[in-house]
């Protein structure tokens, strides 16, 4: 099977709890890949999708009480 992996950047105005999980586009919750604490600034996460099937998933990150949802092709 091919090696697939997402880049997640993105950029905290604060020091912050941060979970990212991954979500079938209906709703169901497939993978919880990043859970913690981070420190105010630019980061890049790098998420392994390659076992997920190809199609629409929604990317849900929560930091502090922010909460922002992408659409995300898998292929």
């Amino acid at each position: 099977p091919a090696i697939r992996h997402c880049r997640i950047l993105f950029n905290l105005p604060s020091d912050s709890k941060v979970l990212i999980s991954l979500q079938t586009s209906l709703g169901i919750e497939v993978s919880q890949p990043v859970k913690g604490y981070f420190q105010a600034g630019k980061h890049e996460v790098t998420l392994d999708v390659s076992t997920l099937k190809c199609g629409m998933y929604l990317l849900s990150m929560m930091a502090g009480k922010t909460r922002i949802i992408r659409k995300m092709i898998v292929q």
